[in-house]
């Protein structure tokens, strides 16, 4: 007999912005990653997004640190529980989305001052076992360098 374990799972993201001097002028925005009630028998998919808009052509990069590292990020739940997830820049969801000092994933990208990039995240949380029911929650940092 299989269990179905309400869990709700959502990645806050948080913004740093880190510029060389006097080279551009970037705002950027994103929204929240969240899986709702996930089935751990199953795993679970979300998708998330970062717009970036700059007033001249700007090449940036965009690194992602949370709990844990890459392939073995937590969300932490009641009683010191923890839902492994990760986040990754492509729908493969193949090479983990980093901060660049490890295995995984820095995206470079560039903006221009008529259109707004885009950039999707993608969240995983993977089949695992059984974790305690409740809300399961972490804070990413988004971290754009331009």
């Amino acid at each position: 007999m299989r269990r179905l374990i309400c869990l709700w799972c959502s990645a806050a993201l948080f913004c740093v912005v880190t510029a060389r001097p006097a080279l551009a002028v970037c705002q950027f925005a994103t929204t929240s990653l969240a899986f709702g009630v996930v089935d751990v028998a199953r795993g679970a998919d979300s998708t998330s997004e970062i717009k970036v808009s700059c007033e001249t052509a700007t090449r940036f990069e965009v690194a992602i640190v949370g709990n844990g590292s890459p392939g073995n990020r937590y969300l932490s739940g009641p009683d010191g529980a923890r839902l492994t997830y990760d986040v990754y820049p492509d729908a493969t969801r193949s090479v983990p989305w980093t901060d660049g000092s490890g295995a995984g994933a820095v995206v470079a990208a560039s903006g221009n001052p008529s259109e707004t990039t885009k950039l999707s995240i993608y969240g995983r949380v993977p089949i695992q076992k059984a974790v305690p029911a409740g809300q399961y929650l972490d804070a990413l940092t988004v971290s754009v360098t331009f």
